[in-house]
C-alpha cells in the first residue's frame, strides 16, 4: 500500500514541476509518523497557486487514503526532509533546474544515487 501512495504523490509532483520552471521538490516517506513529507521551495511555498495546488492534492490523497498524512513544508523550515531518518528521498525537477545534481525533468533518482554519482564524477 506505501508503494501506491508513493507513486501517487511523486505523479502529482511531477504535474507541479512541469508548471514551474526551475523548481526542486523533495519528498520523503517518514515511517515513523505514517507521514509524506514534500519540500518546496519557500519561493513559492506561500504563492496563490501553491496553495491551490496544495489544497487540491491534499483533498484527493485523503479520499484514496484517508489514515494517512500528506505534508508540504518550505525549505526554510527548522523541521524537514532531512529530519527523517528512514526512507527513500525522491528529488522532482522542475523545466529549467540548474545545479549540479540535477537529472533530466521527469526522472527521480534517490538521495544516495545523487551523492553517489556527484562522488564519482568528483574523483575523475
Amino acid at each position: 500500500m506505501t508503494h501506491e501512495r508513493k507513486k501517487f504523490v511523486i505523479r502529482e509532483l511531477r504535474v507541479l514541476a512541469r508548471q514551474l520552471d526551475g523548481i526542486k521538490l523533495r519528498y520523503k516517506y517518514d515511517w515513523e509518523t505514517n507521514a509524506h513529507v514534500v519540500e518546496v521551495p519557500k519561493s513559492i511555498y506561500d504563492s496563490e497557486n501553491f496553495i491551490s495546488f496544495d489544497m487540491k492534492l491534499w483533498d484527493r490523497f485523503h479520499k484514496r487514503f484517508p489514515c494517512v498524512m500528506l505534508v508540504f513544508i518550505p525549505d526554510d523550515s527548522d523541521m524537514g526532509i532531512d529530519d527523517i531518518k528512514d526512507g527513500e528521498e525522491y528529488i522532482i525537477y522542475g523545466k529549467g533546474y540548474t545545479h549540479s545534481d540535477a537529472k533530466p525533468q521527469g526522472v527521480l533518482p534517490s538521495f544516495w544515487r545523487i551523492r553517489k554519482k556527484v562522488a564519482s564524477m568528483a574523483a575523475v
